[in-house]
């Protein structure tokens, strides 16, 4: 909706894979606890391998606060706990991705776009 693109992947280990061919990606939903690569590895391979500094925001159902710190430790930005309401995940693109200019913007000055209508891509990795 409003203009964004979602790539989805089945598990951490392909989200990576998504992440090296499409580096373009504003940011990443990631759930912390998937088959083959969890959401903890995953972020640290994003981080390290890749060198990508695009916005990781943890979902998980665990009410831990040491599992909250293992995911900023491991590079993502925040963490919500599921289910998560989209008006919180609205919020957390506004205030992680940067916004683009308007096409229109060019020389005449107008003001970039609002976080409510700024395009953007994600990648939603689910259990």
């Amino acid at each position: 909706q409003k203009g964004s693109k979602v790539l989805t992947a089945e598990n951490g280990q392909r989200a990576v894979d998504i992440l090296s061919v499409n580096p373009d990606i504003d940011v990443i939903f990631m759930d912390l606890w998937m088959p083959d690569l969890d959401g903890l590895q995953a972020t640290r391979e994003i981080r390290q391998v890749l060198g990508s500094l695009v916005p990781i925001i943890g979902l998980t159902a665990d009410h831990t606060c040491s599992l909250a710190q293992q995911a900023m430790e491991a590079g993502m930005q925040t963490v919500l706990l599921k289910p998560a309401r989209w008006d919180q995940l609205e919020r957390k693109i506004s205030m992680h991705i940067r916004p683009q200019k308007s096409e229109d913007a060019g020389a005449s000055g107008q003001r970039a776009k609002s976080p409510d209508n700024i395009p953007y891509s994600l990648v939603d990795v689910n259990e």
